[in-house]
């Protein structure tokens, strides 16, 4: 049933991530494969009223998609090897201006939900499902360097928090690591402190750590968790 379901729905259009409806693609191809043809015959071709595909060629034009009429001749299609190329650029840049917004947004969401609640300062989690997705978070908002104490008891799978301290070496976040000795007791632990130094973790082994400590240095701000 699922798989028939699956075959019945149709593939979303990779035009779709540029702006592009479906219709408006039908007008491309249109004058991609007949550009003398003009709105009329593009609107033969497409199944549309010919007011319908002129509105179609305004928002190609718009995207780059069409050249504008000049002296020579009517519509003509940009090289969409270069016009395509354009549109991604033109997206990602959109996306990263986007991505700034949401970082300054999110620095008056925080400030604001502070003066509401001072107690928000310090944050305590509970439960192995909540510490294993605050940890997923302070690891995945990394973008200098990580500090930390190693020792047990833990509370969290430790399976996915020793992957991600590997994926940070992989994108070049500076690990520093001090290990209480009875972290290393474990032959699989042990295994996976020698292959973090091997990737470029600064790591020291004590008899014993104070506490179990795990700082964050992120774009922002240093955030801190304990586990």
């Amino acid at each position: 049933m699922a798989d028939d379901t699956a075959r019945q729905t149709p593939a979303a259009s990779p035009w779709a991530a540029v702006g592009v409806s479906a219709f408006d693609e039908l007008v491309h191809q249109a004058i991609l494969s007949q550009p003398d043809a003009g709105a009329a015959g593009w609107a033969l071709l497409t199944g549309g009223s010919p007011a319908r595909v002129r509105e179609s060629c305004n928002r190609l034009l718009a995207l780059g998609l069409l050249q504008p009429p000049d002296s020579m001749g009517g519509l003509r299609a940009v090289d969409p090897r270069v016009a395509i190329r354009a549109l991604i650029r033109q997206r990602e840049t959109e996306s990263e201006l986007l991505a700034a917004t949401a970082e300054e947004m999110a620095t008056s969401y925080e400030a604001g939900l502070l003066r509401e609640e001072p107690a928000r300062l310090v944050e305590v989690v509970s439960g192995e499902g909540a510490i294993a997705a605050r940890l997923a978070e302070l690891y995945a908002r990394a973008e200098h360097e990580v500090c930390l104490f190693e020792t047990p008891p833990y509370f969290a799978p430790r399976t996915p928090q020793l992957d991600r301290q590997a994926d940070l070496l992989d994108r070049g976040i500076v690990s520093r690591a001090v290990y209480a000795a009875t972290a290393l007791e474990e032959p699989q632990a042990l295994a996976h402190a020698w292959r973090m130094v091997e990737l470029g973790e600064q790591a020291r082994v004590l008899p014993s750590v104070p506490v179990k400590l795990l700082v964050v240095l992120g774009v922002r701000a240093a955030q801190r968790g304990w586990v």
